[in-house]
């Protein structure tokens, strides 16, 4: 905000090099939306695995609970399992539908407001020259408003289904885990581990393990 601010400061008394700041800050505005279109297409990617998992689950559920007739309060017993799952997708659905109409709404009220913002300037060029970079200003807005999500939700949905189709083992490290025992801390300790190891004459090497990658 500090930058868009500086540039609407600055002074210009050539109407050429106006117009040209003008049309630099809508080239600016093209590639910062593009951090709204990234998002929105992986919110978009993973509200709709999240809603193929609720219905999976749900459908599961139904088709126990016609098996078996009603649900116990334990959730070792196969059909609470389900219903568990199914209660989580629903919530993770929830959850990823109200961020993606949140953001949804940011970007509109982003664009309008640098729209306006640029449509400020307008009054500094001259008045022939003012026709068409309105035209310019409002064919941005309306080009940002309507880009297509598509290819990126694509994009993002592939990543995340090769995520759902990793197998992953017992023995495998958590990627969460992993990250947290490299910190500051652990490093230390482990390496205050070793040198007492040392002192104590424990000359073990440790083995190196490798984990599968997503």
């Amino acid at each position: 905000m500090l930058r868009i601010l500086r540039k609407l400061q600055t002074t210009w008394t050539d109407p050429s090099d106006i117009e040209e700041h003008i049309r630099q800050q809508v080239r600016d505005l093209e590639r910062e939306a593009a951090a709204f279109h990234e998002s929105i297409g992986l919110l978009r990617a993973a509200l709709s695995l999240a809603s193929e998992g609720e219905t999976f689950w749900r459908e599961q559920q139904q088709a126990v609970t016609e098996q078996e007739g009603s649900t116990e309060d334990n959730l070792s017993t196969p059909e609470n399992l389900i219903l568990e799952g199914w209660r989580r997708e629903r919530m993770y659905a929830h959850t990823l539908r109200s961020l993606y109409h949140n953001i949804l709404e940011t970007k509109k009220r982003f664009l309008y407001q640098r729209h306006d913002m640029l449509q400020q300037q307008l009054v500094d060029l001259p008045a022939e020259r003012q026709p068409p970079i309105r035209a310019l200003l409002q064919n941005a807005l309306q080009g940002l408003l309507s880009v297509g999500i598509e290819p990126f939700e694509a994009n993002h949905r592939q990543e995340l289904q090769q995520m759902l189709q990793h197998q992953p083992t017992f023995s495998e490290p958590n990627p969460e885990t992993a990250a947290a025992s490299n910190s500051p801390q652990d490093t230390a300790a482990h390496a205050g581990k070793r040198h007492e190891n040392e002192g104590h004459g424990n000359h073990e090497h440790p083995t190196n393990s490798s984990s599968s990658k997503e």
